[in-house]
This record gives C-alpha cells, sequence and structure tokens, in this order.
C-alpha cells in the first residue's frame, strides 16, 4: 500500500500501489432509487412473509436468509413492490439515537418473498452496480456518515427521507480496486469474528467455572494433594460492615460510579462530563481501595444489580448505592465470588418488586444475610489464583479485538474518500 500525505481531489490517503487516478463520485440518486417500506397494523404481525424490521438491520453490515424474521400479512402486489435483492441496501429512516439513523444493511442474497419496514428505505443501484462487499464499508466510514447525519432532521426521532439520500455524494473506484478493498476488510471482518468467539469462549469458560467452584462442584486439593477442610456458610453481615462515612466539608472531589460493564469508575470517565453536583457531594458516601459497592439498578448485563470491587482509590458514590468492607477473607476471593451469579438467589428473595422496575428495593438488614461461602484461607488464594489466571487471559483477548477493532476503524478512515 502507498501512502499519500495530502489528499489530491478525490483520492483516498491509503491506497493500494497498482491503482492510481481520482475516485468517481456521483450523488446516490444518480446511480439508484430509493423506496419507503411497509407500514402494517399490528393484527398483520405473527404471520404470512418474512419482515426485516429496524432491529433487524441495528449493528449489522450485512443480512442473508439465515437471519430470523418476524411475519407480516403481506399480498402479492406488496410482495413485488417490497421485495430484497441481493446487492440492495437498506437504511434506518427513523431512530431516537441520532447515531441510529441512516445506519445500514446489505442485502448478500435475493430474499425470497421477503418485505421491510416502513422504518427502512431500501437503495437499489440499478444504474451502476458497486460491488457488494465495497457497500458494506463505504455506507459505515465516518465521512459517509458525518455527511448523512447532516441532512437528518430531528423532532421526537431523528430522521433520513429519500431526498435527502439521493442527495449523499458517494465515491468509489474501479471494481477492481473496489474488490481489493473489501476484500481486506473482509479479512479483518473474519478476524474480529474470530476473536470474538474465542473472547465468548473464555468468559462462558469463567463463568461456568466460578459458579462450579462456589456451589462447591468443584474443590481444590492442597499442597500435598489432600482435600482442604469443610467451607463455613456466613452472613456478609459478620464478615463486613456497611460503610456510610459522609463526605463532610466536599474534602473529596473524586466522585465514583460502578457500572455493570465496567465496574467502579471516575464519573467523569464513565459519562464524559460530571454528573453529580459538585457543590452538592457532602452527602456522599467514601469509598476506599478494596471497598465493595453494590448498584441496585438492574438491568440485561446486571439482573440483580452489581458488586464491584473499587480499585481506582478514594472517592465518593451516591448514597443510593450501598458500600461494605471486609474484615476478614482473600479480597480476590470475594471479588470472584460477586462476579459469579451464586449471590443473584439471595437478591431475589428480599427483593421488594412493588418499587421501580429498573432498581432492586430492600433492606439492608436483610441485604447482610446473603450467604457467603468461606473456605480456609488457603483454599480461597488457590481458587482466586486460579480464576485470576483465567481472567487475565480474557484482558489479553479484549485488547486483542480492541485492536483490530482500531485497524478496522483506521483502514475505513484512510481508504475512503
Amino acid at each position: 500500500m502507498t501512502t499519500k500525505k495530502l489528499k489530491v481531489g478525490n483520492v483516498p490517503n491509503l491506497r493500494f500501489p497498482e491503482f492510481e487516478g481520482e475516485w468517481e463520485t456521483k450523488k446516490l440518486g444518480e446511480i439508484g432509487d430509493f423506496k419507503n417500506g411497509i407500514n402494517k397494523s399490528s393484527e398483520d404481525f405473527g404471520f404470512g412473509v418474512p419482515f426485516v424490521n429496524l432491529m433487524d438491520i441495528f449493528g449489522k453490515s450485512n443480512i442473508s436468509s439465515k437471519e430470523e424474521f418476524s411475519l407480516v400479512n403481506a399480498n402479492d402486489r406488496e410482495v413485488n413492490l417490497y421485495d430484497l435483492r441481493k446487492g440492495d441496501v437498506l437504511f434506518i429512516r427513523s431512530s431516537v439515537k441520532r447515531s441510529g439513523v441512516g445506519e445500514t444493511s446489505v442485502i448478500l442474497e435475493d430474499l425470497y418473498k421477503t418485505v421491510y419496514s416502513g422504518f427502512l428505505i431500501r437503495f437499489r443501484d440499478n444504474k451502476i452496480q458497486l460491488n457488494i462487499n465495497f457497500k458494506k464499508y463505504c455506507f459505515s466510514t465516518s465521512s459517509f456518515r458525518n455527511r448523512l447525519i447532516s441532512l437528518s432532521s430531528t423532532s421526537a426521532n431523528t430522521n433520513i427521507n429519500q431526498d435527502s439520500l439521493s442527495s449523499l455524494d458517494i465515491y468509489f473506484p474501479t471494481k477492481n480496486e473496489q474488490k481489493k478493498i473489501s476484500c481486506l476488510l473482509s479479512l479483518i471482518d473474519d478476524k474480529i469474528q474470530t476473536q470474538n468467539k474465542i473472547l465468548l469462549h473464555y468468559q462462558s469458560l469463567i463463568k461456568n467455572l466460578r459458579n462450579g467452584i462456589f456451589k462447591q462442584k468443584i474443590r481444590f486439593k492442597n499442597a500435598e494433594g489432600d482435600n482442604f477442610s469443610d467451607w463455613n456458610i456466613v452472613e456478609l453481615g459478620s464478615i463486613a460492615k456497611k460503610i456510610n462515612t459522609k463526605n463532610k466539608e466536599m474534602a473529596i472531589k473524586t466522585v465514583l460510579s460502578n457500572s455493570a460493564t465496567f465496574g467502579i469508575m471516575n464519573q467523569s470517565d464513565f459519562f464524559d462530563k460530571e454528573i453529580a453536583n459538585p457543590n452538592n457531594i457532602n452527602g456522599y458516601y467514601i469509598v476506599e481501595k478494596d471497598d465493595f459497592v453494590y448498584n441496585p439498578r438492574i438491568s440485561k448485563e446486571a439482573p440483580v444489580g452489581p458488586i464491584s470491587r473499587n480499585k481506582v482509590g478514594v472517592g465518593v458514590i451516591s448514597p443510593l448505592y450501598m458500600v461494605f468492607r471486609f474484615r476478614e477473607g482473600d479480597i480476590d476471593y470475594l471479588e470472584h465470588f460477586f462476579n459469579s451469579d451464586t449471590w443473584f438467589g439471595h437478591m431475589e428473595n428480599i427483593a421488594n418488586y412493588g418499587a421501580r422496575a429498573d432498581r432492586m428495593s430492600f433492606s439492608s438488614s436483610d441485604f447482610s444475610k446473603m450467604l457467603i461461602p468461606v473456605p480456609e484461607i488457603k483454599e480461597q488464594i488457590r481458587i482466586a489464583s486460579f480464576l485470576s489466571n483465567i481472567d487475565q487471559k480474557i484482558q489479553i483477548e479484549k485488547a486483542i479485538l480492541k485492536q483490530l477493532e482500531h485497524q478496522k476503524q483506521s483502514l475505513l478512515k484512510q481508504m475512503f474518500v
């Protein structure tokens, strides 16, 4: 590949050496046609022909017959008008999130008797046919996305229409260069897909091992090859204390949050801005390193709310959270216990489901009765070391995945106009 320091005309910064000259530019409306999807009433769903809706293409660069679609009642005329053929591109017409409007998905094969939603717009390049895989990438570049979003309108949702899409410029090289670009990016996509599978394997492995260990279905032996002693089962309140020290005179300014996905983080890093009022955090709890924080907010990632260990350092956290500190036990072992789901049952038993649907509600005394399995300290350390080795492997695989995704985004930025 060759890198051009200065872009001249319609020429990408990064290019295969055998290609030269400017890329061609056309309005999308000059090379194809657009058509809004079909709108149906609720009684038409559940039977009939396959129906591609908005959620079927969110985050998916392509669609094939392998997908599972809902069904809708559509007559022959509607099937002919709203058909989906190999090479068609579906644009999201309307989205609550601005970043979602105009997201695209390329149809990889003719979809027999399949129609699409009115929240989508079909683009069919029937005048100049672009490479099908090239289309997967050219419509997802930041430059194209920025041009598209600049033409969208915002009311309750963010919207894009046929006229705006028709006026968008698209830049494309010869068929051979299109093919070569798409082959390289497809290769990276394959690596990303493989890396995702590797990561999912290790995440599933550690989840199963944690649950097996903390349910005592998996046991370890000591250095002499003998069994460790039987585990004690104790209440959380007997080995940990609740922390509710207030941030008097606002002495500590670092505000922390507990995310189900990322654990405890500086709030400004998590939200890209300060959410807490810096002049009103004297009522927040002081959290020290290695304290545990329970967030009662439930989510798909944390169905009873996450419990996370504070590795950030001293900070303050909202009194909506519960903070507790262990007086005994190996801290790494205890962190792995709360990363398992073996304590979920206790939270479900004590929850008050008459409260907000997105937040667990219970008394602190009931929370402190959570049963904690406590083996002898040597076995705690052995368990923690074993699970931490797998966790380190997961972090390595995550870093590899992040690197591949960064490489792809860099190529998308540099190899397209």
